[in-house]
């Protein structure tokens, strides 16, 4: 049986440290990478993005975001670093879909890579009308 694999954007990663609606479903994601049912691939901006969320957190003091920033990156996530290529496509999708490039570059990676991009942005799902973008809540 071939392993499944994803690209995860940053609001399903988010998910597996803040108790938000479909947060069951990130973890089911979690528990089957850790279990290594599936493999998860994400561009370096993943960790840009986490870490300003954290950042941001008044819940916490900065020895526990600094905690959470070192969590994030011993997970052991497949990082990729974006070509020229990735890059060009997540353009053209921004443009098209009326998206920011921080977002087309998850689909831009999954596209490249041939596999399915979870986002539990439901308007982003909806803007990019593609079926290799799948909404959290509609994952299985």
């Amino acid at each position: 049986m071939e392993k499944t694999a994803l690209v995860l954007d940053a609001s399903v990663l988010l998910k597996w440290y803040y108790d938000e609606n479909d947060s069951d479903k990130a973890i089911a994601i979690r528990d089957k990478f850790n279990r290594s049912e599936l493999d998860i691939l994400v561009p370096q901006i993943l960790y840009y993005e986490v870490s300003n969320v954290f950042r941001y957190n008044k819940m916490y003091e900065l020895a526990e975001k600094n905690r959470m920033i070192n969590n994030l990156f011993s997970l052991g996530l497949e990082t990729r670093l974006l070509s020229s290529e990735d890059m060009i496509i997540a353009n053209e999708l921004a443009n098209t879909c009326n998206v920011t490039i921080y977002d087309a570059v998850y689909l831009s990676l999954a596209r490249q890579l041939g596999i399915p991009l979870v986002t539990a942005d439901e308007e982003f799902v909806k803007k990019v009308r593609a079926k290799d973008a799948v909404a959290l809540n509609d994952w299985k």
